[in-house]
């Protein structure tokens, strides 16, 4: 009987030059011939993670394609005994963005190591876009509206000309939407998001206010817009008194608060106010339109008539169907 010599491993190590480890296998007898080895220095490759003002950023996974690591309580990372050759470096961390996303290193024997390297993170940001329109559909543009935290405005954006606008680099967390124009009301007023994610639909419906000077003491007024809120307190103030004359009642007038609809503000609907000082209101809702007709139906006896357009309306300009009984009066 012959016996066959039993397999064998060889290897090779040299941790003075940090050679690579490798092993082959052989099987001894007859001798085995030209089992060679190659010697591979290993090279490092090391760096730094930290904000833009210098702060130190831990845990950042670093990646060489092959190799992983992570950045320490300093932010320093390292990756040791890479073999030679042109690597791609990136950085990640949940919640974070690298600036540069990428880093692209070449070790060899003529360039040594590679240090020095530097990952700037910066937290990942989104944005909140919405339109804003009016309730007829128009969109609006120029209007600021700004996002805010704990009460700070921390960003802001303008409608464009398609009443769309968007503000960007809002850090995660929870956010006050609020347009910003003394020209307009909006509704909602606000309102509140979380940002975990870009955020859309974020939209209002904007009502243009119309000012109008109250005066103070007795005086006969009309509004030139479609209200919003057409209730007569509301838009003149609590502490003011509006009476409307109405046949239909006895005594033939009504005071407010009222819930009759003749009390309830509309184009070309006039009021008795009776307020305690000047002051100006601001009304908010749609302009009756300057070239547009108003037909009003009249009551028999008095009834109160207001110019419904925001400008000059000549008394010519009121026209009485032919044969009708009604005469026009005007207060001053």
């Amino acid at each position: 009987m012959i016996r066959r010599p039993p397999r064998s491993t060889l290897s090779s190590s040299s941790a003075a030059s940090d050679v690579y480890k490798r092993q082959r296998s052989v099987t001894v007898g007859p001798n085995a011939v030209g089992i060679n080895f190659t010697a591979a220095l290993g090279f490092n490759i090391s760096g730094v993670v930290q904000t833009a003002d210098g702060d130190p950023v831990s845990g950042a996974t670093i990646s060489d394609g092959q190799h992983v690591t992570l950045s320490g309580g300093d932010g320093t990372w390292s990756i040791e005994n890479v073999a030679a050759g042109d690597y791609t470096l990136t950085a990640q961390l949940s919640g974070y963005v690298f600036t540069p996303p990428t880093i692209e290193v070449a070790v060899n024997v003529q360039t040594g190591d590679a240090t020095g390297l530097v990952f700037t993170a910066a937290p990942e940001t989104f944005g909140v876009a919405g339109v804003i329109r009016t309730s007829a559909g128009d969109r609006q543009a120029g209007i600021r509206v700004a996002a805010l935290q704990g009460g700070v405005e921390v960003g802001e954006g303008t409608t464009s000309a398609n009443g769309a606008y968007s503000i960007a680099g809002l850090v995660p967390g929870s956010y006050t939407i609020r347009p910003d124009d003394t020209d307009y009301q909006f509704e909602p007023t606000q309102r509140v998001v979380e940002v975990a994610t870009d955020v859309s639909n974020v939209d209002f419906v904007a009502a243009r206010l119309y000012n109008m000077t109250l005066p103070q003491g007795l005086a006969m007024i009309a509004v030139p817009v479609t209200p919003v809120d057409a209730n007569v307190q509301s838009a003149f103030g609590a502490d003011v008194e509006v009476a409307r004359w109405d046949p239909r009642n006895s005594p033939p007038y009504l005071t407010a608060p009222s819930a009759d609809p003749l009390m309830r503000l509309a184009p070309g609907r006039g009021f008795w106010t009776n307020s305690p000082n000047e002051r100006v209101v601001g009304i908010a809702g749609e302009l009756f339109p300057s070239t547009s007709d108003l037909s009003v139906a009249l009551m028999a006896g008095w009834d109160m008539v207001g110019n419904p357009y925001d400008r000059t309306l000549p008394w010519t300009s009121m026209s009485i169907p032919s044969g009708s009984p009604a005469s026009r009066f005007g207060f001053i």
